[in-house]
């Protein structure tokens, strides 16, 4: 499986974490065409090598055209990133991460998500900080993320609600539960941007499996610091555990509905996919008094257990779920990127006892290529598998 260990020794911000992911070999060509997609204008990027205290990093900037002062809602963030062309998950978790900053605001000013301005976070930057993690996450196939402990800083911020002391009130309530350090510096280290993204990719844990490091990447912040470099690093590779691994310990949770319209379905899927279900499933069944109905599948893993449950009674009508622990037996997962007549196309191969069993393309990559070099699908599909020699 691969994976990434987010270091946040020195704090976090959303343009260090693209940054970090930029260095660790995410395409800074190809964001940059995924970004023109957006329908926003007046602002341009930048990635260029710096140094922090004598240690090199990548910087990734939004340059704005003008000074900025949208205050926007979450219904218009969300159609900005809806009419783009972003792959689907990319749209998908990007909403999903403005979705948890809202609540989050919401929650510190006594009102609803919908009626929260953003400010700052609505701003032109932070869109595409926020949209850009996600494209470079995707972009390097990461399937889940560990966290160290996180360096808040100390001191005060100043911000669209004044002076507030350092973490800002939005930053602690979302890194609730997470391992963080306060006070370690006289100024803010992680921000409410960094934050939301943490909590997107991330979840607290207590241990962390070995990883067999590929790629290691440095992101640098705008600020300067006399007694630390103002880095942000990530540490991307596989899980090393060897058989065992395979197989693994995971909650299904379930209930009954036969009160929903089915209408309601495909964004409740969504919901639970960017809360951190591994599968979500919809079945008909027949329920009390004859009636026509619904069971609702999500399989997880135990740290994210509560947030599956929460978005079940948010986002459906249910008053009550049932949920077990079971043994799930997965195959092992690597990445590749295999050339083509036509480009480059990554694959995921599923293997057992070093022999492979599964070989998947990744559609995002084959459907572009179909596109500019219109040739179908299937083609580029039984190219990359005969590259392969799979088990019969």
């Amino acid at each position: 499986m691969k994976v990434a260990y987010f270091d946040c020794s020195f704090g976090i911000s959303g343009d260090m974490t693209v940054s970090a992911l930029l260095d660790a070999g995410a395409s800074y060509e190809g964001l940059k065409s995924a970004l023109q997609t957006l329908p926003i204008t007046g602002y341009s990027v930048n990635k260029t090598t710096v140094e922090k205290n004598n240690i090199k990093a990548t910087q990734f900037e939004v340059i704005l055209e003008e000074k900025q002062h949208h205050h926007r809602h979450l219904s218009d963030i969300v159609r900005i990133i809806s009419a783009s062309e972003l792959p689907e998950p990319v749209k998908t978790n990007s909403i999903y991460t403005f979705e948890l900053l809202a609540e989050a605001e919401a929650n510190v000013h006594g009102t609803t998500k919908d009626k929260i301005h953003f400010h700052e976070v609505g701003a032109i930057d932070s869109i595409i900080d926020i949209v850009s993690a996600h494209w470079c996450y995707w972009y390097l196939g990461i399937e889940k993320s560990y966290v160290s402990e996180i360096n808040l800083g100390g001191g005060t911020v100043e911000c669209a609600h004044g002076t507030l002391p350092v973490p800002a009130p939005a930053t602690a309530l979302l890194l609730h539960g997470f391992k963080v350090k306060i006070g370690s510096a006289t100024t803010e280290l992680t921000t409410p941007t960094g934050a939301v993204l943490l909590k997107s990719f991330t979840s607290p844990t207590e241990t962390i499996p070995p990883i067999k490091i590929t790629s290691i990447g440095v992101g640098a912040g705008t600020k300067n610091f006399s007694d630390h470099p103002n880095i942000f690093r990530i540490f991307i590779g596989e899980t090393t555990e060897q058989q065992p691994s395979q197989s693994e310990e995971i909650y299904i949770v379930e209930t009954n509905l036969d009160d929903m319209s089915p209408e309601i379905f495909p964004p409740v899927i969504e919901h639970l996919f960017s809360a951190g279900a591994v599968d979500v499933s919809i079945v008909p069944i027949i329920a009390k008094k004859g009636r026509p109905a619904y069971i609702l599948t999500a399989m997880c893993h135990y740290e994210k257990l509560q947030d599956v449950q929460e978005i079940i009674f948010k986002h459906t009508t249910t008053f009550g779920l049932r949920y077990r622990k079971e043994a799930r037996l997965v195959l092992d997962r690597t990445w590749e990127t295999i050339r083509t007549p036509w480009g480059d196309v990554r694959v995921k191969l599923g293997m057992f006892k070093g022999k492979i069993y599964q070989v998947s393309v990744e559609f995002e990559d084959a459907y572009k290529l179909s596109r500019e070099k219109n040739v179908s699908l299937a083609e580029i599909y039984n190219f990359v598998s005969s590259q392969y020699k799979v088990e019969p």
